[in-house]
């Protein structure tokens, strides 16, 4: 009877270390409170740099006197295609006043105008939800009819 051995382990190094994202710190030269999602989704942008602005997640901000270097973490390299992160650059200076140089790295994000913004629809969801279950009315057709509510058929006004 033959024996097999199994192959050696592959041993796959660590991941490298994961640089925090930035909590809003207000940056006073500037002008900003440092919330990066919420100037992120009010620039006036579109398309391919507006989704790299909107999903990504600042790691680090310095402004000096004339220029302005931001670091972003994005979770796709397809988003810095078709000079996005250019007109990026041009958005915040606009908005800052400042030359603005825009750096930025791969990798997985959370802190993001995108992730704010879903956080805030589900919770309208689970709101709404919850007032149209704690609705009298509602309640009274459930008991007196056996009305039941269809899942997914609330929607928030």
């Amino acid at each position: 009877m033959a024996t097999v051995e199994a192959p050696p382990a592959v041993v796959e190094p660590p991941p490298p270390p994961r640089t925090k994202a930035l909590p809003p710190t207000p940056v006073p030269s500037l002008n900003w409170d440092g919330d990066w999602p919420t100037l992120a989704a009010a620039l006036p942008l579109r398309g391919v740099v507006q989704q790299l602005a909107q999903q990504s997640e600042l790691l680090q901000c310095e402004a000096t006197e004339n220029v302005v270097q931001i670091k972003l973490r994005i979770p796709l390299d397809t988003l810095r295609s078709a000079g996005s992160v250019e007109k990026l650059e041009q958005a915040l200076g606009n908005h800052f006043g400042k030359t603005v140089r825009v750096d930025t790295e791969i990798g997985a994000v959370e802190q993001t105008a995108n992730a704010a913004a879903m956080a805030e629809r589900e919770a309208r969801q689970r709101e709404a939800e919850q007032n149209i279950n704690s609705d009298p009315f509602v309640q009274s057709l459930m008991r007196e009819f056996g009305a039941t509510i269809v899942p997914g058929s609330i929607k928030p006004a």
